[in-house]
Parts: structure tokens; sequence; C-alpha cells
């Protein structure tokens, strides 16, 4: 039985023209066709925060990375939230100025936190997507657990179309990450009698913040 299995991955890494323990990605993902992409006029920026809106979250823009404490601060008094909120430790390094009056943990996210912060590695214009990627310092539970998200994308990584998304992720990177999340607005369902409601697998509302420096 391990020889047939053994057989079967060496048929599949040499379909791929992959090595074993090969780390970057797959050469086929970065030499696939494209197919047709759709056209749209207008700034890549301008279109992301239409469609961001139109996907029932809220978005701002700030001139810097510095700005983001004062943003977040903002939006928790505006929702009515205790000021305190568990932020993803890759912003360790930027050394943000955090007002005393807010509580901020650098952290994975648990059941009882109410807000999280967290980055993405890209906007999608097309529609209005955030691509997050899983990793220490971006980990997964700030996406789903908490009922109000915040993000913060860079100007500079919003990008026109998903396959540009993926371009700029393996550019950056010299392995894909563990598990790369798309998400368009707040979590959703309309499963139970048509009705829509907000926040059915995770937050409940989104908020997303656009650094343009």
């Amino acid at each position: 039985m391990n020889e047939a299995r053994n057989q079967i991955l060496q048929r599949i890494r040499a379909a791929l023209t992959r090595d074993e323990g090969e780390s970057m990605p797959p050469p086929r993902l970065g030499r696939h066709p494209r197919g047709p992409l759709p056209a749209f006029d207008g700034a890549a920026l301008d279109r992301f925060v239409a469609k961001v809106q139109a996907a029932a979250a809220s978005c701002e823009l700030i001139g810097a990375l510095a700005e983001v404490p004062e943003a977040a601060e903002a939006y928790l008094i505006r929702q009515g939230l205790t000021p305190k909120l568990v932020a993803a430790p890759a912003l360790v390094s930027e050394a943000l100025p955090w007002p005393p009056t807010l509580k901020v943990e650098y952290r994975r996210a648990e059941a009882l936190d109410a807000c999280a912060l967290t980055v993405a590695a890209a906007g999608i214009a097309e529609t209005g997507t955030l691509a997050l990627v899983s990793s220490a310092g971006t980990p997964s539970t700030l996406n789903y657990l908490p009922e109000f998200c915040l993000c913060v994308v860079k100007r500079s990584a919003i990008v026109t179309h998903m396959e540009d998304a993926w371009d700029l992720l393996c550019a950056e990177r010299n392995h894909l990450p563990r598990a790369v999340h798309f998400i368009t607005g707040p979590s959703r369902t309309a499963d139970v009698e048509q009705t829509l409601q907000l926040g059915a697998h995770g937050p409940r509302q989104l908020h997303v913040i656009v650094v343009t420096d």
C-alpha cells in the first residue's frame, strides 16, 4: 500500500515539475494562462472603496499608518463599544501611538473579544474583497471570532483583479501561506426564511481602513 502511494505521489510531483521538499509555489501556478478579465473605468482605489461599501462594510481613508489608533478609537466610540481591542501581532513593530484611553493587546483573538484589528495582504478593486493570510503576525482568529473587525490595507496593496492579488502574494513570499482568506463584507446568511442576517459565522460589522501614504 505504501509503495503504491509513493508511486502516485511521484507521478503528481513529476506532473507539477516540482521537487520533493521544494518550498516555492508550483511553477504551474505562475505560468497558468489568464482568461478574459473584466475591464472598468476609474482608479482602482475608488472602485475598491465603492465595492467595500456596496458589500455592507464601511471604509475610510487615512494618510499614514500612525493614524490607525485615532481611526480605531473613533470607530469604537461610534459603535458604543468598550475602548478595548485585540490587534495583529504584525503591528507591534510599527510602534503605533495608541492613546492611553484605549486598551490594546497584540495576540490571537478569543471568543469573548468584541473587536479586532488586523492587516490585509491585498485589497481587490474588482469586488471590494480583502485578502488576508494566515501567519503568526496575522492570526486567522482575528478575521472571524470578534463581532467587529477592523482591517488595515495599504493603498499600494490594492490591485485590480483576483489574479493580481495572487501575483502579489507570490511575489512577496517564497512560499504560499498555510491559508489565504478572501473576505467581502461582513459575514452574512439568508438560509433562514430568506431573511438576511449579518454575523452568521464571522464579524457582524467590517470596517476597512485604507492607508494612502
